[in-house]
């Protein structure tokens, strides 16, 4: 079952990334659904190190953002906000292929602290990476 306390459009959420370092890099939401939150950020000049491969910081803000878009679409928004506090990125393999698309997963729900995983694939839809955050529910 899904977390979601509000599911906005998928123009909604874009709009709130308007001039977000998310939105330089080009990351695009494709889903809220009862798997998660997905989105996608191209392999070109925005996210690309010297050699071509994806910048494993791309790779940060893609996974963090997927995350904690969900997070905060798991609490009540009038009430509380959830806060990043640690994020781990595994990246065994260099990208090299594009679009890097996402899923961020709610695993754990405390009520103060969440638990996000984020798969990512590569644009042959190889997972290449996984991160985890996790998240402080904070009340206003």
């Amino acid at each position: 079952m899904a977390p979601w306390h509000r599911v906005p459009s998928l123009e909604q959420v874009h709009a709130l990334g308007v001039d977000t370092a998310a939105s330089h890099l080009g990351l695009q939401f494709t889903a809220i659904d009862d798997r998660g939150v997905s989105g996608s950020i191209p392999l070109d000049e925005r996210t690309a190190n010297a050699d071509r491969t994806l910048h494993v910081g791309a790779l940060a803000i893609f996974a963090e953002t997927l995350a904690s878009v969900g997070a905060n679409l798991s609490v009540d928004q009038d009430r509380r906000y959830c806060l990043g506090q640690t994020l781990e990125v595994h990246h065994p393999f260099a990208i090299r292929t594009g679009p890097v698309t996402g899923t961020a997963m709610q695993e754990l729900d405390s009520g103060t602290r969440q638990v996000w995983r984020i798969d990512m694939n590569d644009g042959h839809a190889v997972r290449v990476a996984i991160a985890y955050l996790t998240v402080a529910v904070i009340e206003r």
